[in-house]
């Protein structure tokens, strides 16, 4: 972390956590870099508080399933239940902070599509025309779900939408 920030970084993404521990806020200077937008995704076991996304510096993100549905919008969106959240044991509540439910750190703070079995939706305007949904895990955490990117607009892309369209259980990259 220190050495991103050092080398310019203006924003870090962090996909990596663990259980919590008492030890834990003796690591939070690695993520105190004010300017510097830190975020940490709030783990995909289900409830419970991880660390770094415990920590007063970062901002932690939690996951949404995205369904299609018949309404105006066209997507409905939930919380996902394998969206790690809840209280830390540890932290204390950052100022900023002002639900009642918690006496301490409130786990996550935003979120976005995460749910591996539901994905995000992409306007495709190369190839094949209108919304589609590709899974994908939030551009702040990374795992093993099968991801496809719609751009650039190759034919390993274009195969990459088919295969994940068809359910194909393959993982793509282009």
């Amino acid at each position: 972390m220190n050495t991103a920030v050092r080398l310019g970084a203006t924003a870090v993404s962090n996909s990596y956590g663990g259980g919590e521990s008492s030890a834990e806020t003796s690591y939070d200077s690695y993520y105190n870099h004010p300017g510097v937008a830190i975020t940490v995704s709030s783990g995909d076991s289900g409830y419970g508080v991880e660390y770094p996304a415990a920590s007063r510096y970062v901002t932690a993100v939690g996951g949404t399933s995205l369904r299609t549905s018949s309404t105006t919008r066209g997507w409905t969106e939930t919380a996902w239940n394998g969206a790690g959240s809840g209280c830390s044991a540890y932290e204390a509540k950052p100022s900023w902070q002002h639900d009642t439910s918690c006496t301490r750190r409130t786990v996550a703070d935003v979120s976005a599509v995460a749910d591996p079995a539901t994905g995000v939706a992409v306007y495709d305007t190369y190839g094949e025309s209108g919304w589609l949904v590709f899974g994908l895990a939030p551009a702040s955490r990374r795992r093993s779900s099968p991801r496809c990117t719609p751009w650039p607009a190759t034919s390993a892309a274009r195969a990459c939408r088919r295969r994940w369209r068809t359910r194909t259980p393959r993982r793509c990259s282009t």
